[in-house]
C-alpha cells in the first residue's frame, strides 16, 4: 500500500536527482514538515556572466496543489535568506518548475492554468499525429 508519504518522498528523490544532474549540490530534509523541500546549491550561474554561487529553496507538490499561506511562507523564507523559490511539481508526468519570486499567489494560478492547457494541447496534437500515421 503506498501512502502519501511514500508518493512525496519519491517525487522529492526524483526533483533531487534532475537538479543533481544539472549540476547542483541537493540537500533534501525528509519528513520536516517545512516550506522547504529541497536546498539546491550551485557554485555557477546558468552562465559565465553570473559567476556568485545561488540557493534555491525548492517546495515539491506532486500536483501543483499549495495554499495561499504555504505560497507565503515559502517566499517569505526565501527573502530571508536571499534564496530564489522554486516551486515544483508534475503535470501529466511532465516535471515543471517555476520560479516565484516575482508572482502572487493570483499569477502563480494564472501561469499554472495556463501551463496545464498548453500541455493537454500538445498532448492531442502528439495522439492526432499518431493517429495519421
Amino acid at each position: 500500500m503506498t501512502t502519501n508519504y511514500i508518493r512525496e518522498d519519491i517525487f522529492e528523490n526524483v526533483v533531487k536527482k534532475k537538479y543533481q544532474k544539472h549540476g547542483y549540490f541537493v540537500m533534501r530534509s525528509a519528513g520536516s514538515r517545512s516550506e522547504v523541500d529541497l536546498i539546491a546549491i550551485r557554485e555557477k550561474g546558468y552562465s559565465e556572466y553570473i559567476s556568485n554561487p545561488f540557493v534555491l529553496f525548492v517546495q515539491c507538490k506532486k500536483d501543483f496543489n499549495i495554499s495561499s499561506v504555504e505560497f507565503y511562507k515559502l517566499k517569505k523564507v526565501s527573502d530571508e535568506y536571499y534564496c530564489i523559490p522554486v516551486l515544483c511539481g508534475k503535470i501529466k508526468s511532465t516535471i515543471l518548475n517555476m520560479h516565484i519570486k516575482f508572482m502572487t499567489y493570483k499569477d502563480y494560478r494564472d501561469v499554472l492554468k495556463s501551463r496545464r492547457k498548453s500541455l493537454s494541447r500538445k498532448r492531442k496534437s502528439r495522439k492526432s499525429i499518431k493517429g495519421a500515421k
